[in-house]
């Protein structure tokens, strides 16, 4: 310890093994938390997309509505 460095230490390969497991684990579960993330972006970005389309849409039948209407 007097190099500044903490050395994990375990008193049989049985643990070490098991610690390698976990950390192996964790790693694939926090891969796959991040992809879910990264797919959850990307469907609300299009779903704001589609949102924006729509409301431009709805805003120029507006539009056309109330020039018909100004008209008669």
């Amino acid at each position: 310890m007097s190099r500044g460095i903490r050395m994990k230490v375990y008193p049989s390969k049985k643990m070490k093994a098991e610690h390698q497991n976990q950390s192996v684990h964790h790693s694939q579960s926090e891969r796959q938390r991040k992809q879910q993330l990264i797919r959850e972006h990307q469907r609300k970005q299009e779903v704001v997309r589609i949102d924006k389309k729509s409301k431009q849409a709805d805003n120029k039948e507006v539009r056309r509505l109330r020039q018909r209407i100004q008209r008669l």
